[in-house]
Formats: structure tokens, sequence, C-alpha cells
């Protein structure tokens, strides 16, 4: 993984939304959000407020704003405001939309209407409401009874909805006992009828439903993490245990997702008991979990780069203190990417230089039943920046003992040690900055303690 390179200067306060757009004219740009505040990023990386006059009340704790694209307009809710909407080729501020929409904590467009989802009106909240505006007309939310006027319709069973997905021929709304599916049917009173996926299982972290193509989507349930429809087990056995060890339960609802496309990995974002961020990811092509990432950004967010020139790297510092390959994403105009608010306040993409890793292999018992003296290891990988530990102890629930951190032989490859025990495990420490490709495994040196 890169390491986070700013791209942006500090936003006033924590983020609470963040979202890249590409206007009519083809011209990129990125919209975030305060709790009380909606900001637009400049070119030279300052934020401009964008906010309607008064400000906002802002999410309750453990939401965010949610934003969408319906035409040239842009959307951005929460349940405690009106529904916000700006012109993104002609506007300066953001304004109530029009029309007298509900408040509501989820928005969505599917097709030719822009759907809000968890509804809230007046004092009264209605978590498993959805309306949708006239047919190809966000300004009209007037419930007739006429087909393609605006409808909304509760859900009698399955819990609060969590999440609602555009897909093809309609939508999916999933709930945190329940997922269904919304088939657009021109020309009937209804818009839209319901379908049951599966009637028993939903997702309870709202902002960790993530799709990732077509019509596949990954999401968090109270036993483990899954993907798509059918509810296929992606952490069983692998991650699910350790997600669940980990986790502060009381944030489960807290867990953030989000697609990188470069990489073709789904990240996810958590709170662990200790208070602190951790971060791991599921490679959706080859189905295969990321080790956890001691970068521990505040916000996840879909980001797209701006584009820059070299006249424009003067902003980045000298040519020998920019740590951004020249070739990176960010400096590619247009290119969708993975980015995070830091615990700064600041927009900032993964591409810099490769952060520092560690790898361990497991325990075990290199000579069975006797023990084992290690003499050295060599790392199968073409990493070249790199040192080696070897832990050691005599028994399998015994605490390791680390030995120092060494480095190979130039001529051949050995990491030198002295360890003598019943079981081993080995260390590896790749430098920040290092490139490397692949890692296979570690190969010891060692023969049955005692021989001669």
């Amino acid at each position: 993984m890169s390491q986070l390179s700013d791209l942006s200067d500090a936003l006033g306060a924590q983020c609470y939304g963040g979202w890249w757009y590409r206007n009519t004219t083809g011209s990129f740009g990125f919209i975030a959000a305060t709790q009380t505040a909606i900001y637009r990023l400049q070119s030279d990386g300052s934020w401009t407020d964008i906010s309607k006059v008064g400000g906002y009340t802002g999410p309750d704790a453990g939401d965010l704003w949610q934003a969408e694209r319906f035409g040239a307009d842009f959307y951005v809710t929460n349940l405690n405001d009106a529904l916000q909407v700006m012109d993104l080729d002609t506007g300066t501020i953001m304004a109530d939309a029009p029309g007298s929409p509900p408040r509501a904590k989820f928005i969505e467009t599917v097709g030719d209407f822009l759907f809000l989802a968890y509804l809230k009106v007046g004092a009264d909240v209605f978590p498993q409401d959805w309306q949708h505006c006239k047919i190809n007309d966000p300004t009209n939310w007037t419930v007739t009874g006429l087909a393609g006027d605006s409808d909304r319709q509760q859900i009698p069973d399955g819990d609060e909805i969590v999440s609602i997905m555009s897909n093809t021929g309609g939508a999916r709304i999933i709930q945190r006992r329940c997922k269904r599916r919304l088939i657009f049917t021109p020309g009937n009173t209804y818009s839209f009828q319901m379908q049951d996926i599966d009637g028993a299982r939903g997702a309870v972290a709202p902002l960790c439903v993530v799709p990732f193509g077509g019509e596949a989507y990954l999401y968090v349930n109270e036993t483990g993490i899954y993907v798509g429809d059918e509810h296929r087990s992606i952490g069983a056995e692998r991650v699910d245990k350790w997600f669940f060890q980990q986790i502060d339960l009381d944030k489960l609802g807290e867990v953030q997702g989000i697609a990188d496309p470069a990489q073709k990995i789904v990240w996810i974002l958590f709170t662990d008991q200790s208070g602190q961020k951790k971060m791991f990811g599921w490679q959706w092509v080859l189905d295969r979990f990321v080790p956890p990432s001691d970068a521990a950004p505040i916000l996840l967010v879909s980001a797209v780069s701006i584009g820059a020139v070299l006249d424009d790297l003067d902003s980045y510092g000298t040519l020998d203190a920019i740590d951004i390959p020249l070739d990176s994403r960010q400096f590619k105009g247009g290119r969708i990417t993975f980015g995070a608010f830091t615990a700064a306040n600041k927009l900032a993409l993964f591409a810099g230089a490769p952060a520092a890793a560690t790898v361990e292999t497991s325990s075990t018992e290199l000579t069975p039943d006797t023990g084992s003296f290690v003499s050295g290891a060599r790392l199968k990988s073409d990493a070249s920046d790199y040192t080696m530990q070897v832990g050691a102890a005599q028994v399998a629930d015994g605490s390791l003992t680390w030995s120092s951190a060494n480095t190979r032989n130039s001529r051949t490859g050995l990491v030198p040690f002295r360890s003598d025990a019943k079981f081993h495990r080995f260390r590896v420490n790749i430098a920040a900055g290092s490139e490397w490709d692949h890692l296979h495994g570690v190969s010891p040196e060692f023969q049955e303690s005692g021989a001669g």
C-alpha cells in the first residue's frame, strides 16, 4: 500500500462526507462536508464554503452526510437538515431543494428517479420508508397515485433501511434483517414493485454496503462479512473471528467500506477496542484479504485526481521534496482513485511512496516433537530493503522472544540467526519507500536441537 499524500489544505473540522464529481463541461472536482458546513475544493488545494446561509445541524453521531448526482444538480442529505442542492455548472452555494422533499438519511439516483430512504418528516422518523420524486423531476415530491408521479412506501418488516443501491432495472434496498429488490414497472400506478431477495439476512453497517461492479456488493452482517444477494461468506475461517475480536462492538454500525477501482480492493475501516482506527481490504478478483494497515484515516472516500502539469508541481514543493511518484494517478486528471481524510482533516490520496510493511509467518515446529536450532533464513521475495527477525518459544502458547532485526548476507542472501527452541516464527520488516511486488514466504535453515 502507498502512503497517504496530502491533496488539500485542512478542513475547518472533521470530515463527515466527501464526493468527487464531473460537471457537464467535463471538469472534475470534489465536495466535502464537516458536520455543520459544506465545502468545494479549489485547484490550489484550498476549500470554499458553499453552505447555505445559516449552516446546518448536521448528521447524528455515527452517521455521515450522503450525496448523489441527478443531471447537473448535486444533492446532499442527512436526517436533520433539508435536502440540499446545487447546480455543478453554475452554482456557488447550496440551497434547500424545491418541492418539499422529506429529510432523509440515504439518497440514490435510480434511472429517471431520485430516491430518498430512511425518512424524517417534522419530528417523526420513518426508518423503513422510502420515497422517489416524479419521473425525471426531482422538484416534484407530491404523491398523487398517478403513474410516474412521486410515490412513498413503508416496508412492514426487516427493520430499518441501511442502504439503497441502483442496479439494472431498478434498485436494491438493504435493511438490517432483509434484502429486497425494487423493480421498475413503467405505466403502473406504482412505478416500482418490491420483491424479496433474502427475508432473514441483511446488513448492520450502513456505511459498509459497497457495490464493486455489476450486481456485486459487499456488506457486514452480525455474523461476518458477505458478498451479494446469495449471502456468500468471504470471511468465514479467514477474518471474521479476528474482525469481531478486534472491533469495538458499540461502533459496529460505524464500520466504513469503499471500493478502490485501481487495485480492485474493497477497503474496510473500523475502530478497535482501544479506540484506534484499523483498515484491511479484500481483493475481489483474487478473493484474497489484504493484511491490516496502520494508516489511520478518519474517513475513506472515493476520489478523483484533479490533474497537474509540470508548472503545477511547485505547489508540492521542490522536485526532491515531492514524495509522490511522477507517474502516480494523482497527477492524471480524471482518474478515479482511492483517498481519505486524515486526522489533520486533509484530503489525501494513497499515491505516495510505498508504506513500510511487516509480515509474519505462523508459529511452527520445524522439527516435530523435539526442537530446532535455526541458523538462518532466506526471504522468497523481490524485496531488497528489509530486515528479518526470528521469534522463539518452548511451548505452543508461550510468549515469543524475538531476536534483533538482522540483514541478509549480500552474497548468499541468508539472514543469520542463532535460535534454539521448540517453536519458531519469522517476521519480515520491509522499509518504507522500498519497491516490491511479491512475498511468498521464508525458507529457514535449521537442524534438530542437539544434533552435532
